[in-house]
C-alpha cells in the first residue's frame, strides 16, 4: 500500500465520480512504493460492483485527467496480461498508455516503509491519517496520537483504520463540523467498527491479475 498515494487521492480537487475515486482507492491500496499497480479489469470489476464496461470507462476518464497511465503489458509468449497503472501523485510527463513487455522478475513485492524519521514528532502513518481525519475545531492532534498509537497497537491495523477512516471521511461530506467527533473520541470509543468498510484481503500481483 502506498500511503502517499491515498492521501493524494484523498486530497483530489475537484472530486472524481465516486466509481472513478474508487479505483483509485484500490490502485493505491495496492501500488508499491512508486505508486505502481497491476490489477486487472475483472478485479476492479469486482471490487468496485461495477460491469467491465463502467470501469474502462473509469479508467478513460482518469486517464484523461492525467491522474493515472496506464501500460499495456506482455508476457514472453506474446499474451497480454493485466495493465501497469501508475498514480501520478507528482505528475508525469509521459502521458496516456504505453506498452510493456513484462520479464519475470518485473513483478515487485509492496513494500510499505513504517519507518519514523529521526526527530519527527509524530509518525508518517499517523501524519497520513491525521490529514483524512476529517477536521473540526480546537482538535487535539496530539491526544488523537496517543489514542491512535493504542488502537493500532491493541485493536486495528493501520491499513484497515486509514481506509474506514477514508470511508468515514465520505460520510461527513456536507455535515457540520460541530457535530464530527474529536479524533481521540473518535478512535478512544473505536467508532471505527460502525463504518462498515471491510478489512483488505492479502493479494499479489498474480492474484490481482486473474
Amino acid at each position: 500500500m502506498s500511503w502517499q498515494a491515498l492521501a493524494f487521492v484523498d486530497k483530489l480537487q475537484p472530486k472524481p465520480k465516486p466509481i472513478e475515486q474508487l479505483i483509485l482507492i484500490y490502485m493505491a491500496q495496492w501500488a508499491d512504493d512508486e505508486f505502481m499497480s497491476y490489477p486487472s479489469i475483472d478485479t476492479l470489476s469486482k471490487r468496485c460492483n461495477a460491469d467491465a464496461r463502467t470501469i474502462r470507462r473509469a479508467i478513460d476518464v482518469l486517464v484523461e485527467r492525467k491522474l493515472i497511465r496506464v501500460e499495456k503489458r506482455y508476457l514472453p509468449d506474446g499474451k497480454q496480461t493485466s495493465n501497469r497503472y501508475f498514480i501520478l501523485v507528482g505528475g508525469d510527463k509521459n502521458e496516456g498508455v504505453g506498452v510493456t513487455k513484462m520479464l519475470p522478475n518485473n513483478i515487485r513485492d509492496i513494500n510499505i516503509n513504517k519507518k519514523q524519521k529521526g526527530g519527527d514528532k509524530y509518525s508518517k502513518e499517523f501524519e497520513e491519517w491525521w490529514n483524512v481525519y476529517p477536521q473540526r475545531p480546537n482538535s487535539s492532534k496530539y491526544q488523537a496520537f496517543q489514542s491512535w498509537k493504542k488502537a493500532t497497537d491493541l485493536h486495528i491495523d493501520i491499513r484497515d483504520l486509514f481506509l474506514r477512516t477514508c470511508k468515514f471521511k465520505q460520510l461527513c461530506n456536507g455535515k457540520d463540523s460541530k457535530f464530527i467527533p474529536h479524533a481521540s473520541t473518535w478512535l478512544n470509543q473505536r467508532r471505527w467498527e460502525t463504518v462498515g468498510n471491510p478489512k483488505p484481503q492479502a493479494t499479489n500481483k498474480n492474484s490481482l491479475a486473474g
